[in-house]
Formats: C-alpha cells, structure tokens, sequence
C-alpha cells in the first residue's frame, strides 16, 4: 500500500495495524492513539459490535470516520462519523429465515445466541419472528457468552428435542 500510488496523486498510504485482543479497553484506547498521536485519516475496525459500540463514540467525538463490520444497527447510531460495511440484522435474518422454512422445510427449530452481544441478540429476535410468523416452533432457546467453556449439557439437552435446524447467532 505504502508504494502502490494508490491515490494517483504521489502520495501514500500509510497502514497502521494493531490488535485490539478483543477487549473493550484496548479498542477505546487504540482508537485513541490512532486518531490523536497517529492522525489517521479513518479507521478501519474493530470487526466485531461489542468492540466497535465501544470505540465508535470515540472516534465519533473526534470527527473521525471509523468503518466497522459490526452487525448491530446500534453501532451508527452513535454518531454521523460512524459506518459498517454489514448489512442489518432484519435483512440478513429475514433471508436466512426464509431458507430455514423454504429449502431446509424447517419445522421445529433451536436457537442457541450470545446474550452478551447486541448483534446476536438482534439476529436471533429477527429470525425467530420470522420462523415463527411462518409456521416453526422453536423447540429451545439457549444462551451463551465469550468465555463459557462447557457446551455439552446444552450440546445433550439440543440433540434429545431432535430439531430440523439449529440456528446459532455467535461469536466463534
């Protein structure tokens, strides 16, 4: 990037990467440095809502642009300097609704989504509606968060209701 040209004017591009190690603090505190001692000109990041909700108020309070992958709506909302490249939970759950009773003829269904994340939260309430409103049950609706480590009970209790499809709104 450095030597690409890539704005055809002789100037360059400079890439700054770091690693947020998927903690709220270092998030804020990055985007921090990047914008105050760096003078980026955007940021790029965090790629996740609950990283990205923390540092865009941030980057919003410094009339910085910050473009994120961040799924949750909430993330914008914080201000005119924030943007995600991913589309809305309403659409992306609508349509893989729509597969889970069209091309899967889901019937009965288990939810499994992180408590602890808005966009999980958001992309579990859209596709239970959905599934509901056109003719599923929802046979379990588990809850995890980062950092739980024992899936085998839910793993047992999941597998002895039999469901057509296992809807999973998390983190990997």
């Amino acid at each position: 990037i450095e030597k690409s040209n890539f704005l055809g004017d002789g100037r360059k591009l400079k890439l700054l990467l770091e690693d947020d190690a998927a903690d709220k603090n270092q998030a804020i505190s990055l985007t921090n440095r990047f914008v105050t001692r760096d003078r980026v000109s955007i940021l790029l990041g965090p790629p996740t809502t609950v990283l990205a909700s923390a540092a865009a108020p941030v980057a919003n309070s410094l009339d910085t642009p910050i473009l994120t992958i961040a799924v949750a709506d909430v993330v914008t909302q914080v201000g005119p300097w924030v943007y995600k490249t991913y589309m809305s939970p309403d659409a992306a759950m609508t349509a893989v609704g729509k597969y889970a009773i069209e091309k899967l003829k889901a019937k009965k269904i288990a939810l499994v989504y992180d408590r602890a994340n808005d966009a999980s939260v958001a992309q579990n309430k859209v596709f239970k509606e959905y599934v509901t409103r056109n003719g599923a049950e929802i046979v379990a609706e588990e809850t995890t968060q980062v950092g739980e480590t024992n899936f085998a009970p839910m793993a047992t209790k999941l597998a002895s209701l039999a469901p057509d499809a296992l809807f999973l709104a998390t983190t990997a």
